[in-house]
């Protein structure tokens, strides 16, 4: 929104909606939404990645004979 705003010269002060800001840009609320989906994605792998740091499991390092790693105590 504020790239936008930037672009079309629309101050803070003027107190423009950002839908009244999409409609001059003729843009809507897809890349909005676009754009969460994509943060979504990425906290769920941040969220995974650093599960697996901290248990010291990394997929596909599991033991074949089927021992569990004793965590250091």
């Amino acid at each position: 929104m504020q790239c936008y705003r930037g672009c079309m010269r629309i101050s803070y002060m003027q107190h423009v909606a950002y839908d009244e800001v999409l409609g001059r840009v003729g843009q809507d609320r897809a890349l909005q939404g676009q754009v969460k989906s994509q943060k979504l994605k990425y906290f769920g792998h941040v969220t995974r990645l650093r599960k697996n740091i901290v248990l010291c499991t990394m997929p596909g390092t599991q033991r074949k004979d089927g021992q569990r790693k004793q965590l250091a105590r």
